[in-house]
């Protein structure tokens, strides 16, 4: 490499370095600097001059866009540890709690359910229980209410162990969070603690007592679940739907199962309701 060459090589690496500095903080870029080593360097020459240096300095998206194309990208790809660096970067660029989450329920559609909430419980949910944004996994001071009443309710299950009961999307839209409370459906997610005091709660593990619940025969009879994330709101749904309408037409069912299921298992849904409203009246084994 000619001296005109490394000269060119070095400003693009300073300005890869200064960019660096602005998204991901000052604390990073000298944590990164110490791990450097002849078998890294290399590559984090190459992260400098071409990520930093050249793409996040286009101007067609700003940095905030670029933040959440990042952590949607991160999040897809199930890369926890540079999800995690670049939830700071996000956060420095103006991203909001609100945004953030929005990124990762988006991409339940492209990715799943697991990716999707693997990535909200690892890095923005880690301290469900508390009111903030965990936007200090790593190092970062700031934080942001993530809901404005925060559901202890969802984390007293875990405390329990009760963990059929799924966390998605954390809004109570999809429904794969739903467990009973007072004979009621409702969506976990958005109960606090206080709102399910001194109440009957049926989570998915209750149903099978003393045997298997109805429900949950014919869905194993029809083979309802595919990657299976849903399926315990699923149920759960159903068995409130059986129990005020013990003869659902198909209208019912369309009604009531407002459950989202990425896998598109609504037709087995819909069948092993039926069977399992036959079953209750004898017609069926």
């Amino acid at each position: 490499m000619d001296e005109q060459d490394k000269a060119a090589h070095d400003a693009l690496r300073g300005t890869g370095r200064r960019v660096m500095r602005e998204v991901l903080g000052e604390d990073y870029v000298a944590r990164r600097d110490a791990g450097t080593t002849e078998l890294n360097a290399a590559v984090r020459r190459l992260s400098e001059e071409f990520a930093y240096a050249s793409l996040w300095t286009r101007p067609v998206l700003d940095r905030k866009a670029r933040s959440l194309v990042t952590i949607a990208m991160l999040c897809a790809l199930n890369r926890p540890h540079e999800l995690r660096i670049h939830l700071v970067g996000a956060l420095n660029n103006g991203c909001s709690a609100a945004e953030i989450a929005e990124v990762f329920t988006h991409a339940v559609a492209y990715c799943g359910f697991p990716a999707s909430i693997d990535a909200l419980r690892r890095d923005v949910l880690s301290l469900r229980g508390h009111v903030d944004i965990v936007a200090n996994v790593a190092g970062w001071g700031k934080t942001e209410p993530f809901v404005k009443n925060t559901p202890e309710f969802w984390r007293k299950l875990i405390d329990l162990n009760l963990l059929g009961t799924k966390y998605a999307c954390g809004i109570a839209q999809c429904g794969a969070c739903t467990v009973h409370i007072d004979g009621q459906p409702a969506r976990a997610c958005a109960v606090t603690a206080a709102a399910a005091a001194g109440k009957r709660i049926v989570t998915i593990e209750g149903l099978a007592q003393p045997e298997m619940h109805r429900v949950q025969k014919a869905w194993i009879e029809h083979q309802v679940p595919q990657c299976g994330y849903c399926q315990a709101g699923m149920i759960m749904s159903a068995v409130a739907l059986l129990e005020r309408t013990p003869k659902p037409t198909d209208a019912d069912i369309d009604a009531a199962m407002t459950n989202l299921c990425r896998c598109g298992s609504y037709a087995r849904v819909r069948e092993a309701i039926h069977a399992a409203a036959k079953s209750e009246r004898g017609t069926a084994s």
